[in-house]
């Protein structure tokens, strides 16, 4: 069977909302968003431009300008603890670069971003909104920067329970027949329907990652790799170093079991014994090396948030090891 690309996936939710043809849809859609009406004025670059070759690259999903501020449109297809520090990130450069050197920030403009969030968390709430304030008294830090959240299946239910003040954001989650119910009677809906489902016929069977499946499939090809580069690295350093001492120290004790025993038998006794010493250690501190990569991993694992559970499982390492990370 066929696989159908839901709204929500990358390649259909970018193709869809940034093709000037459907910017009233992406109009609807902050609009939805901000219940504030908006006029799209231009589908910006994406990509945010870098300080130095050393910084992490970053690349927006959808970058709007309207008359009323820039829009920044995130979709998430995961929830965990780090996902609001990456994608604030993206709006605080943007907020940080929109400014230049000596220029005015009495004439900054307005930033909103919103997260469309897929999560089966239920500890997600359904719509947030998020403002740099004063944690007891609330008062704004700054007055031009806000950010919204929303849980898509959240959405999703709640429009099929009678609010249907997100239509849009529900029918991100929605597969082919879904879209066939949900989007009778409104314009809007059924133009999305029929996009989609445009896209899909132009698709084909060419294969792109689903919001449901690419963290877990980069996250597993991540461990996989880096668990069989720690391994090849280990076993290369430890022949290597246990080659070498081997025959350091099968030298020398050939050296020094020869005086007593005869140049002939004390060569070959300390090359014999050098080689199985030298190899020994040379594969303890091949494992030593594969678990210091081993480490590494769990702390690359960690930044991008993986919990430390799942990490336990994908390195081998115990809890409290991974825990203990830093």
């Amino acid at each position: 069977m066929k696989k159908f690309y839901k709204g929500r996936s990358d390649i259909v939710f970018k193709s869809v909302f940034t093709k000037k043809s459907n910017w009233d849809l992406l109009k609807k859609l902050i609009e939805e968003s901000i219940n504030m009406e908006v006029e799209i004025l231009e589908v910006k670059a994406n990509e945010l431009p870098k300080k130095s070759i050393y910084e992490r690259g970053k690349i927006l999903d959808v970058l709007v300008a309207t008359e009323v501020g820039e829009v920044n449109i995130e979709l998430n297809s995961y929830s965990n603890k780090y996902l609001h520090r990456r994608n604030a990130s993206y709006i605080f450069t943007r907020y940080s670069s929109s400014v230049p050197a000596g220029g005015d920030y009495s004439k900054m403009n307005n930033f909103i971003q919103i997260n469309l969030t897929y999560s089966g968390d239920y500890d997600v709430a359904e719509c947030s909104c998020y403002k740099l304030a004063e944690v007891t008294r609330g008062e704004e830090y700054i007055d031009n920067l806000t950010i919204y959240e929303f849980n898509l299946q959240k959405i999703k239910e709640s429009w099929y329970n009678g609010d249907r003040k997100h239509n849009l954001m529900a029918l991100l989650d929605a597969d082919s027949k879904e879209l066939d119910n949900m989007s009778k009677g409104d314009y809007a809906m059924n133009k999305f329907k029929n996009e989609v489902k445009e896209l899909n016929k132009g698709l084909g069977d060419i294969q792109f990652m689903d919001p449901d499946d690419d963290a877990e499939v980069i996250m597993n090809t991540i461990i996989s790799a880096e668990k069989e580069k720690a391994a090849e690295e280990g076993m290369r350093i430890g022949l290597e170093q246990g080659l070498k001492q081997g025959i350091e120290q099968g030298i020398e004790k050939g050296i020094e079991q020869g005086i007593e025993q005869g140049i002939e038998q004390g060569i070959e006794q300390g090359i014999e014994q050098g080689i199985e010493q030298g190899t020994r250690q040379g594969i303890e501190q091949g494992l030593e090396q594969g678990r210091k990569a081993l480490l590494e991993t769990a702390r690359n694992l960690k930044d991008m948030g993986m919990n430390v559970s799942d990490i336990s499982k994908a390195t081998g390492l115990s809890k409290e090891v991974v825990e203990s990370i830093r």
